[in-house]
């Protein structure tokens, strides 16, 4: 899954906080809250409002892409899964584009000549 540029950032940062030996830590409110509310929403996150000051934790998924974003080979494996799922027709294209390409520069060779 590709998530935006600031989810992205909000979800390794988390992530460090849990390989750092927290499973639950505190919900920081000065940061943006919509960013929050769109990774729980994406079942990325728990947060518990009910206890003062707010706990966060990751799910199960949440650390999982978590520790792909935190790896620069991984994230560009999930950029290209994500944005270049048909890359196929791109070969294609280019292959056909290049015959004709050929072609016409041939024709326009003898006609000219």
């Amino acid at each position: 899954m590709w998530l935006p540029k600031d989810e992205r950032r909000r979800l390794v940062f988390y992530y460090h906080k849990w390989v750092g030996g927290s499973s639950s830590f505190p919900f920081e409110v000065p940061f943006d809250q919509a960013v929050h509310f769109h990774l729980r929403d994406r079942r990325l996150i728990v947060l518990d409002l009910d206890i003062p000051g707010g706990r966060l934790s990751l799910t199960p998924e949440g650390i999982s892409l978590g520790q792909k974003y935190n790896s620069w080979w991984s994230r560009s494996n999930l950029w290209y899964r994500e944005c270049i799922k048909h890359h196929w027709i791109c070969v294609v294209g280019s292959f056909l584009g290049g015959i004709l390409a050929t072609l016409l520069v041939q024709w326009l060779s003898k006609t000219l000549m």
